[in-house]
């Protein structure tokens, strides 16, 4: 019985092969034309889409110290604790890589490096001019963003202007050093004959061996005197100096604390936060925050890794950054990755120096662009045509097996018995004869014919 039946699944999986194969015909023109709707319409739906974009390289490295091998910071000149010097170890650049690849380094690129956003954003049309709307669609609701925004203003203004102020102070404090520094060495040059004399037993002038001196001679030399007070007055300078620096410090923390921190227990943000918590809720905010994470990746790798065993190199120096924007919905993709490819030069530099992890013994992280061909182009010329060839052998794919479907479900629908096998097969009854039709007679008597002619002799 059941050979019976593997027998009668067999048969009828080869009446399926046959049966195709007698559609065969039908079967190539289901695929003919499946290819071809199949590469139409990729061609209509992909036609004016391009995508635009470059790679911009930035070098980074850790800072050196400026003392010479053998000083305190424990790093001698030209070594490095991460095996090759400028090059950070994979789980700092791995750490590095997610910032970048953050929803809060997107909102850094759309800020491009401002401490808030403008009350309106620009948007690029298809002709590439560029048109400014308001973040919020709700009148009132811009309205309120705006005031935030007004009342923020004069307080960032302030902060600049303490900023501006702790600067300049600094500033003056570096000139106030240099001119004691250049005292100093004056005193030194002063001191040196009294110590090739042998009367002071340090090379460099000490205050305590100065007031000795003074004491066990009645006075010292007067070039001595005069060097020792500018000295004095100098020193004098800067520790003015450094109280001015320390007053402009502390007046620029009181004008960040009134334009960052709240203000009173009631209040929970301070008056910038406050407009970056608003412009967060807005709609335009979501929108361009996606657009800045789809169009810009990061990487470490030049190229995709080709096994596991260069992912563990230690050496690692230089930051790829990957633009690519598609050009679709009547947006001008050149604008807005030029758009985008100035944003990234503005904002990845400066951020990735203050949030880079600093090796012991280095002052701090350098980042600069190397690349100077990264233009923005068309990243993907034959786009549309690698996608008609795509969608022509999936439509085509798909058309054969309906057609098959279709030829099967026609044929098993039909009931008529055309096969003695069949017969046989259904009834248990052997055939007992076939009328041929007069086609398979015609056929019959021309292969007679032609049999007998290649058999008959020829005739000399």
């Amino acid at each position: 019985m059941e050979d019976n039946r593997q027998v009668e699944e067999g048969s009828s999986l080869l009446d399926i092969l046959r049966l195709l194969l007698s559609k065969i015909k039908y079967l190539i023109l289901a695929v003919l034309v499946g290819g071809i709707l199949g590469g139409c319409f990729a061609i209509w739906k992909t036609i004016d889409i391009n995508h635009f974009g470059t790679r911009v390289e930035f070098y980074v490295n850790p800072e050196k110290p400026e003392e010479s091998a053998g000083s305190s910071s424990g790093v001698a000149a030209g070594g490095s604790q991460y095996g090759v010097y400028g090059a950070y170890g994979q789980h700092v650049m791995d750490n590095m890589i997610r910032l970048l690849s953050s929803e809060s380094f997107a909102e850094q690129l759309i800020l491009n490096g401002k401490i808030l956003p403008g009350k309106t954003y620009t948007v690029t049309d298809s002709k590439g001019v560029e048109k400014e709307f308001p973040w919020f669609s709700n009148n009132e609701t811009n309205a309120q963003f705006c005031a935030l925004y007004e009342a923020a203003e004069p307080l960032l203004a302030e902060v600049a202007r303490a900023e501006k102020d702790y600067n300049s102070a600094l500033e003056i404090k570096a000139k106030a050093v240099r001119n004691a520094n250049e005292k100093l060495r004056t005193l030194n040059q002063e001191w040196v004959p009294l110590y090739n004399g042998g009367q002071v037993k340090s090379s460099t002038f000490k205050l305590e061996e100065y007031l000795t001196y003074k004491d066990k001679h009645g006075g010292v030399p007067t070039n001595l005197e005069a060097a020792y007070n500018a000295y004095t007055i100098a020193q004098n300078d800067v520790s003015i100096e450094q109280t001015n620096v320390e007053n402009a410090e502390l007046a620029w923390k009181v004008a960040k604390k009134a334009a960052y921190e709240p203000q009173s227990e009631n209040e929970k943000l301070g008056a910038v936060e406050k407009v970056l918590e608003f412009w967060r809720t807005s709609s335009a905010y979501a929108s361009q925050l996606s657009r800045y994470k789809s169009c810009v990746s990061y990487s470490y790798l030049e190229s995709a890794p080709t096994d596991d065993s260069d992912t563990s190199k230690l050496a690692r120096s230089f930051i790829y950054v990957r633009i690519s924007v598609l050009n679709k919905d009547g947006e001008k993709g050149t604008a807005i990755a030029n758009d985008i490819l100035t944003r990234v030069k503005n904002v990845v530099p400066v951020y990735v120096a203050e949030n880079m992890t600093v090796p012991d013994g280095y002052v701090g992280t350098n980042c600069q662009r190397i690349s100077r061909m990264d233009g923005i182009h068309q990243t993907d010329p034959n786009y549309t045509r690698n996608q008609a060839i795509k969608h022509g052998i999936l439509f085509a794919a798909l058309f054969f097996v309906v057609a098959c479907v279709v030829v099967i479900i026609i044929d098993k629908s039909d009931k008529r018995l055309r096969d003695q096998e069949v017969i046989t097969r259904m009834f248990n009854v052997p055939v007992l004869g076939i009328v041929p039709t007069i086609d398979e007679l015609v056929a019959e008597s021309a292969a007679k014919k032609k049999s007998a002619n290649k058999t008959k002799p020829e005739v000399k």
